[in-house]
């Protein structure tokens, strides 16, 4: 009969799952909404975007609302029949919400 000599060694089975958790969405995060609520009141500035090889497409086709770049202007045009993007939209053409009004409601 065997016996295990000495202690077992500590098990860190979430260590690693947290911190690359927050690394991930860290660098994934979306833009706020109120920050595209700003991008919806300039849409000019959009209209004709720097080539950059890294995004797809070579950055030339935004979506606004999303804040997302597609391939090409067909990916773009179904990505906007999506019931997401149409979503996004209504929620960013919202006033958004000011610390102003939090006071007033808090009245």
């Amino acid at each position: 009969m065997v016996h295990n000599c000495g202690k077992r060694a500590k098990q860190h089975k979430h260590k690693d799952y947290r911190k690359n958790t927050k690394k991930y969405a860290t660098k994934n995060r979306t833009r706020d909404v109120d920050q595209i609520h700003e991008d919806l009141k300039k849409p000019e500035t959009f209209a004709k975007l720097p080539i950059n090889e890294d995004l797809p497409g070579d950055g030339q086709f935004y979506c606004i609302s999303c804040a997302r770049y597609f391939e090409s202007d067909k990916v773009m045009d179904q990505h906007k029949k999506t019931k997401s993007h149409k979503k996004r939209l209504k929620l960013a053409l919202e006033d958004p919400h000011t610390q102003a009004l939090a006071e007033e409601y808090a009245k």
